[in-house]
């Protein structure tokens, strides 16, 4: 999408650094890294802009995380995804961490009611 943001200071580009796709590309089990300090004070000022103005943009974006007991599962891709959605609807965004979900080789993460 956007791997070379290097301001946070828009909406749009605290939305590309929060849900950058590419760092949802991960052969961990249990979580994902990311490729230097830079990236990652990156990813946390997106965070703190997003809490205070579209807090559910941040909630959703913090769903990119390994909870208890799911290891080896493609729950934070799953969750990201859509709880985006669940926000904005449909985006490319969305739609593009639904389908590296799809092609993780995790277990499927789902929860059916």
């Amino acid at each position: 999408m956007c791997p070379n943001v290097s301001s946070v200071r828009s909406l749009p580009a605290q939305i590309a650094v929060a849900f950058a796709p590419e760092d949802h590309l991960t052969k961990s089990e249990t979580g994902f890294p990311e490729s230097s300090a830079e990236q990652r004070r990156r990813r946390q000022e997106a965070l703190k802009h997003l809490r205070h103005e579209r807090p559910a943009l941040a909630a959703a974006a913090e769903k990119r995380k390994f909870g208890r007991g799911q290891k080896g599962s493609t729950f934070p891709w799953a969750n990201t995804a859509a709880a985006m959605f669940d926000v904005v609807g449909t985006t490319w965004l969305s739609s593009q961490i639904a389908i590296m979900c799809q092609r993780s080789r995790n277990s499927p993460g789902l929860t059916l009611s």
